[in-house]
């Protein structure tokens, strides 16, 4: 009867998952989050001095600067809802991968 050797399992360093260093997540997030700011203070801005006047040009001033504000407001929450709702998928899609 002949025996044969134990298997050994072999991993190699390609097969080990890498950590992501958190300098690179730190840049990401940076960048990510300027981005965001820059685009709501554009917005922001053309909110408060162009759309009044091209979008609202029937209504007065005053009801033409909250009806452009009114969309700058519906435009930063459904980011916050979009925002968690994406959150709350995110989680359980980790979760359902482990």
């Amino acid at each position: 009867m002949s025996r044969s050797a134990p298997r050994v399992a072999v991993t190699t360093i390609a097969d080990k998952p890498r950590a992501t260093p958190m300098a690179r997540v730190a840049v990401s997030c940076l960048v990510g989050s300027a981005i965001e700011f820059y685009d709501f203070l554009i917005y922001g801005t053309a909110a408060a001095l162009v759309f009044p006047a091209v979008f609202f040009p029937s209504l007065s001033p005053g009801v033409a600067m909250v009806a452009s504000m009114g969309t700058f407001a519906t435009a930063f929450l459904s980011r916050l809802l979009v925002r968690q709702s994406s959150a709350t998928s995110g989680t359980g899609w980790a979760v359902k991968r482990r």
